[in-house]
C-alpha cells in the first residue's frame, strides 16, 4: 500500500500529468519527460510539482499517501487557480533555482 511513498514529487509521476491542461502544458511534461532525471528542466519540474502538491507536508499516514502520488498531483493541479502560461513560469523559476543551486554546489 505504501510502497510508493516518496519525499518529492517523483519523476515517475510526470506523464500522469500530459493530459491536464492544455498544449503548452503537454509540451512542457513531454520536453521535460525527454530530459535526463538530473537535467536543470527536469529537476525544475520536480521542484515545481513538490511545491504545488505540497510533497513536504505529506505522511505516510495520510490520505494522500494512500492514494499516491500520481492522484494527488492530479488533484492539486486541478484545484490549482493558475492557467497554462503561470505554470510555464512557475516552471521557469523553479529550473533557475535549480540552476543556481547547482552552481553554488561547484564553486
Amino acid at each position: 500500500m505504501y510502497e510508493q511513498m516518496e519525499l518529492l514529487f517523483p519523476s515517475r509521476a510526470i506523464a500522469s500529468l500530459r493530459d491536464l491542461r492544455g498544449e503548452k502544458w503537454r509540451q512542457l511534461v513531454e520536453r521535460v519527460q525527454a530530459q535526463p532525471a538530473d537535467s536543470v528542466e527536469h529537476l525544475g519540474f520536480v521542484l515545481m510539482m513538490s511545491r504545488i502538491v505540497r510533497c513536504n507536508t505529506c505522511s505516510i499516514d495520510s490520505q494522500r499517501a494512500f492514494h499516491g502520488c500520481e492522484v494527488c498531483a492530479r488533484k492539486a493541479l486541478a484545484r490549482l487557480r493558475a492557467d497554462e502560461d503561470e505554470l510555464l513560469q512557475m516552471h521557469q523559476e523553479a529550473s533557475e533555482e535549480v540552476k543556481q543551486f547547482l552552481a553554488q554546489k561547484q564553486k
